[in-house]
């Protein structure tokens, strides 16, 4: 098969193949019949033929047939593992092998002898009609041929050795010699006949005798096979029954304590659930409770900062901008005007959330008793008491203490004297000076922790009419990782941003960062809390 193509519910496929003789010659002008009768196809002087048959699908697989006068017709049902096909025709008479004459060479005395005890043997006259043999029978080819061919075969043998008795039995003239000795060659010949003929008739009487036995077992192995269905089949059904009946059972045992284990554990499960449920509603109502509580708590902070309004009154120019990263900060800033000073702060308080949140409490509350109460407005002082104080009330000298605290950057601008002093805790200050923007470092410590000695905090005073603006920051900004590459933000990264916006207003400048933050944080959870005051001298 070399191609098909879909037509309805069959197959158009191509069939192929080749017609030889039983000699393996190929056979020409040898017609391929459909199951109807028409003709298809016919072999070329190869024995080729090629068509195009349609095989419909589900149904019984077409017949066709090769016919040629002169050969019995050949049919061939059609399977695909044929393709492609090699179709043997057999002719419709034997063809007959002519088998060279023997004649066999008799010495001259015997001849003599024959001669001479010759009997007078009376005139036969032939019966062969016009005096002329029939053609010698030809041998079978016993891969092409059954029994009854067989049969008739030797049927066909005794015909013509019978027609060859016949022919031998000729008339002679016993005065004469040469007469005389063809009479003996001819009596030769005639017992050669004869004897053959014995042989051929005794052989098709065992043929005959062979056939009949071989009809007779066959019909006793049918019987045998018979009685064979009969008994052993159902034996194997009653065995493949108890066997599968069997199995039904253990399988039905094994199905019933499965479902029973499913049952049970269904109802773990529902139990399970409910106490699942019932913890989720408990768990909800904490939530519910304690998000209360927490956004409560965010009033409670917010209300203990300053108002940015308050810080335009003293500046002109101001922004805070305060991200939370939860919902109450550890971030906080913190204002205060005393003696002509104006005092500013952005604290970064450890962690964040309500632990963040509690520092930031202390750390405004300690910021309010240390600069309005008791009037101190030196920023490093300022910050050495804050240390004492956090380390003081946390006990931070006891071994299992909190070692909790904040960084911070604190400065104090002098109306007067027109000088801006900073110091700061771990956290620096950046200013404008005309169109650079500089940086002071803070000393490198924080805010509580230990009680033991450490350099004290410095201040760094700087001409007010040299700074143009500056900002106190918190390090939330510059630890942001962003959406893409989890890549921090990073302290010169920042700078340079505040470098960039550092000419514009504060309102412009904080939606600037507020663009930056979010574009650079994406889809990322922010890291911290962010806090970030500029203001513009």
């Amino acid at each position: 098969m070399v191609g098909f193509a879909q037509l309805g519910e069959g197959q158009l496929k191509q069939i192929r193949g080749k017609v030889v003789d039983i000699d393996g010659k190929p056979v020409a002008q040898v017609d391929v019949l459909d199951a109807r009768g028409n003709k298809v196809a016919v072999t070329d002087a190869k024995g080729s033929f090629l068509y195009n048959a349609f095989i419909p699908l589900g149904g019984s697989r077409p017949v066709f047939s090769f016919s040629k006068k002169g050969y019995l017709p050949h049919e061939w049902r059609y399977s695909s593992l044929d393709l492609p096909l090699t179709v043997t025709l057999k002719r419709d008479a034997p063809e007959l092998v002519e088998e060279p004459e023997v004649v066999e060479e008799v010495a001259p005395r015997e001849e003599k002898k024959a001669v001479s005890k010759t009997p007078n043997i009376q005139q036969v006259t032939p019966t062969v009609a016009g005096d002329k043999l029939p053609e010698k029978p030809k041998q079978p080819v016993l891969e092409t041929v059954d029994n009854q061919g067989l049969i008739q075969n030797l049927v066909n043998q005794i015909d013509y050795l019978e027609s060859l008795l016949l022919k031998e039995n000729i008339p002679f003239d016993q005065s004469d010699s040469a007469s005389a000795n063809q009479f003996v060659l001819q009596n030769q010949r005639i017992d050669s006949l004869q004897t053959d003929l014995a042989e051929v008739r005794h052989e098709l009487q065992e043929t005959k005798t062979e056939l009949k036995e071989t009809k007779i077992e066959l019909r006793h192995l049918w019987i045998l096979f018979l009685l064979f269905l009969l008994i052993i089949t159902p034996t194997i059904l009653a065995i493949i029954f108890y066997r599968n009946n069997k199995k039904t059972k253990g399988l039905n045992e094994e199905l019933k304590q499965q479902l029973e284990t499913i049952h049970r554990q269904k109802e773990e499960i529902s139990v399970q659930h409910d106490n699942i449920a019932d913890k989720n509603r408990k768990l909800e109502l904490a939530y519910s409770n304690i998000r209360s509580s927490i956004l409560y708590a965010q009033k409670i902070q917010e209300s203990i900062l300053i108002n940015p309004n308050e810080l335009s009154e003293v500046f002109t120019d101001t922004f805070i901008y305060y991200k939370p990263k939860d919902i109450v900060s550890g971030d906080f800033y913190w204002f205060s005007v005393v003696q002509d000073k104006i005092i500013l702060a952005a604290a970064d308080c450890t962690g964040h959330g309500v632990p963040g949140a509690f520092m930031t409490m202390l750390g405004n509350s300690f910021l309010n008793e240390i600069v309005n109460k008791n009037r101190e407005t030196d920023p490093a002082e300022i910050l050495n008491q804050l240390h004492a104080k956090i380390s003081e009330n946390l006990r931070q000298s006891e071994e299992d203490s909190v070692k909790d605290g904040m960084d911070i950057s604190l400065v104090s601008i002098d109306q007067v004297h027109k000088t801006v002093t900073f110091a700061g805790a771990n956290n620096p200050f950046y200013y404008v000076q005309g169109d650079e923007i500089l940086e002071i470092k803070a000393t490198r410590r924080g805010i509580g922790g230990e009680l033991v000695h450490r350099k004290p905090f410095q201040n760094t005073i700087l001409d007010l009419t040299q700074v143009a603006s500056f900002y106190l920051v918190s390090d939330g900004f510059q630890d942001q990782f962003d959406g893409t590459n989890d890549k921090k933000y990073k302290k010169r990264r920042f700078r340079e941003l505040l470098g960039s916006i550092s000419s514009l207003s504060a309102q412009v400048q904080k939606q600037r960062i507020d663009q930056e933050f979010s574009s650079w944080k994406g889809s990322n959870e922010q890291t911290d809390d962010v806090l970030v005051i500029g203001v513009k001298l």
